[in-house]
This record gives structure tokens, sequence and C-alpha cells, in this order.
């Protein structure tokens, strides 16, 4: 299939890159991520001077905040797109962060610093059912349970930082350990995330091939995705840009078009089952 009709990032980055792209940059996440989210409950205590009944309460929020996020992250994919939204909402998280190892002087106001980790964590943690659903569009499905298993090399990655973390945290003081994640992170989207920006379909691209899918065919399948089986088919006119075109494997988001999943539930339920995740292996970050 032509992915893309060929379209080139930088001379060599193609849309068959696009998965290994989002690899590198959720590994770079949790090796920033590593350094510090263990201690931020030890921050709020030792800095900010919350009781533990008090911790407690803020880790009951923050899911709440996080679902939030998560619809407006949704919300926007539709019409900016979705690594739009990642690139965007992940630039605002690491701004927090960095705010976090700036702001030395607030330490001791607990609302403050509570609510710069709030927001850092709504906009870092909202976009994992977007980056999903990109993987589910550029992987086809027989191969999509390896890409899974990538994520144990990242929650590695996670669990060596967090050694480097403690020692930082102990040489250093908080405020290093937190610029030095917000700079690893930055790298990240710097590196990983904007060059596949212009290479991901934009959601509404994929809605203008579904219908005109429905137009011309009256039947839906899996179409114009580079499979034996839908060479012969016609194909309708999608952007240049848009993922349907020549796309080896099913469409999240078309499934979510032709209504077998609502599309503003199944990103987030793919962005609660991400949390739910990254919380058991520790990689939240």
């Amino acid at each position: 299939g032509r992915q893309g009709d060929g379209k080139k990032v930088l001379g060599f980055i193609t849309t068959e890159m696009i998965p290994w792209f989002l690899f590198g940059l959720n590994l770079f996440f949790s090796l920033g991520a590593g350094m510090s989210v263990k201690f931020f409950p030890i921050f709020f205590a030792d800095e900010c001077g919350l009781s533990p009944v008090t911790l407690q309460i803020l880790y009951i929020i923050l899911p709440s905040v996080v679902v939030a996020f998560t619809l407006i992250a949704t919300k926007l994919s539709k019409t900016w797109g979705r690594m739009q939204v990642i690139v965007c909402f992940n630039f605002l998280g690491i701004g927090h962060t960095l705010a976090m190892a700036l702001m030395r002087s607030q330490y001791h106001n607990a609302e403050v610093m509570v609510t710069v980790y709030l927001l850092r964590c709504g906009f870092q943690w909202s976009t994992g059912g977007l980056a999903y659903s990109i993987i589910a569009d550029y992987v086809p499905k027989e191969y999509r349970g390896r890409w899974n298993t990538l994520e144990s090399i990242s929650s590695f990655g996670w669990s060596g930082s967090a050694v480097l973390g403690g020692h930082l945290v102990k040489l250093s003081g908080y405020s290093t350990t937190f610029l030095i994640t917000a700079v690893i992170q930055l790298l990240g989207v710097v590196l990983f995330a904007l060059p596949i920006t212009p290479l991901v379909a934009l959601e509404k691209d994929i809605q203008k091939a579904v219908e005109a899918l429905k137009d011309n065919e009256g039947e839906l399948e899996e179409p114009l995705l580079g499979g034996n089986e839908a060479r012969s088919a016609p194909r309708a006119v999608v952007p240049a840009s848009s993922s349907i075109r020549g796309l080896p494997g099913m469409n999240p988001t078309f499934e979510e078009t032709t209504g077998e999943n609502g599309a503003g539930a199944s990103s987030l339920s793919r962005s609660l089952s991400h949390l739910e995740h990254v919380a058991r292996i520790g990689s939240l970050g």
C-alpha cells in the first residue's frame, strides 16, 4: 500500500516509522518520569508539609483530573489532530514540571504546588488513549501485541532512572531532579513527537473518507488499508496526510466512526486503561 503517498519528513521519516517514534517518545517520558515520580509524595510531605491523609486525598482527586483532561484532549483531537494535541499537552505538562523545578520559593505553599502538580499530571497523563489509537492505525492487528510488549522496555528504563533519581534527590534536591526530568521529556517531544506530527492522519480526514466510502460502496469493511483484499476495491479520495491511504491494519477511528464504539467513550476508555496500566507498573510521569 501507499503509506501517505511516500510523504517524508526531514527526507527520511515515513508513516511506517510512526510506531517506532511513538515508542521512542514513550521511552524518553518513562526515563524522565522514573527520576521524579516516585518522589512526589515525599516531596509533598517534606517540602510542602502535607499530612498522609492529605496526600491520600490528593491521589484520590488525581484520577478525576485525568478524566477531565482526557475528555478535553479527545474533543480537541477531533479538530486539531491527535498528534497536535499530544504535542501541545506534553509541552504544557513539561512546562508545569519545569515550574515545579523553578518555584523553590513556593515549596512551602502547598496549595500552589498541588495545583501545579495536578495540572502537570492532567496534561501529561491524558493523551495515552490518543497515542494508542495512532499505534492501532499504523500497526497491523496481528502485530499489535508485539508493540504492547515494548512497554516492558519502557518500564525497565523507568526503574533504572528511578535509582538515578534517588541519588539526585539526595545530592541536589528535588528542584534539580524535576529540572532534569523536564529536559529529558522535552528532548523526547522534540526528537520523536514533532517529526511525525505532519504524517499522522487527522480524524476529520478519516471521517471524510469513511463518508465517501458509505456513499460509494454501501457496505463498510476494512477499506483502503493496504491489504491484498483491499487493493481491488474502489478507493475514495483521501488527503495525502491521511493514514487510511494504504494503512496496514484496522483503524480504530474508522471503527468508532461506523458506530462499533462511541468515539469519545473509546478514547476515554483507552486513556483510563493506560492510566491503570502505568499506575500499576509505576511509569506515570
